[in-house]
């Protein structure tokens, strides 16, 4: 008897998934998992003063790092993205949604290491400014990210400080 309910709780289980995942995009699925669930629980001053946080250790990390062409790449990569990020957060705030990439906010190859690093600073603190101008935003309203689908402002500002954290432990030493 105590199998055939176990059973029952994995079909049960099962059919709740397949009815959640139905005409979802795994994109979605990962989104709402790893970025809207968390992002519901913390508040947006909780989210700027992570996001300060991990700027900070990550541009005290970037002055121990050497200036190589692979970790000037890679800087260059987070700074895309946070600037990318950045711009798609002003719709929140009433800017014109913009498809574009993330591409399009790469810094100029020809940067040395000091100008990238001052450039993440300044990108930095210029996310931290426009997540400021966000308080008094719309709670439901939701903006399209290329890959993940629409994310809301917590999602967002959860999804820049992850990426920035988890690709600054690509540098190399």
């Amino acid at each position: 008897m105590q199998i055939r309910k176990r059973y029952l709780v994995l079909a049960a289980l099962g059919l709740g998934t397949a009815f959640y995942l139905r005409g979802k995009r795994v994109e979605n699925v990962v989104a709402d998992l790893l970025l809207e669930l968390p992002a519901r629980n913390l508040s947006l001053k909780g989210q700027l003063e992570s996001l300060e946080r991990s700027g900070k250790l990550l541009s005290e990390r970037l002055k121990t790092l050497p200036d190589t062409s692979g970790n000037r790449e890679q800087l260059r990569h987070i700074l895309s993205l946070e600037r990318w990020g950045t711009n798609r957060l002003r719709v929140f705030a009433g800017a014109a949604f913009e498809r574009d990439r993330s591409s399009l906010y790469r810094p100029e190859e020809h940067l040395d290491w000091n100008e990238l690093r001052e450039d993440f600073s300044n990108a930095r603190a210029e996310l931290l400014e426009v997540g400021r101008s966000l308080e008094n935003t719309l709670p439901g309203q939701k903006v399209e990210h290329n890959q993940m689908g629409p994310l809301s402002r917590g999602a967002w500002l959860r999804y820049l400080d992850t990426h920035a954290s988890l690709e600054g432990l690509k540098f190399k030493a």
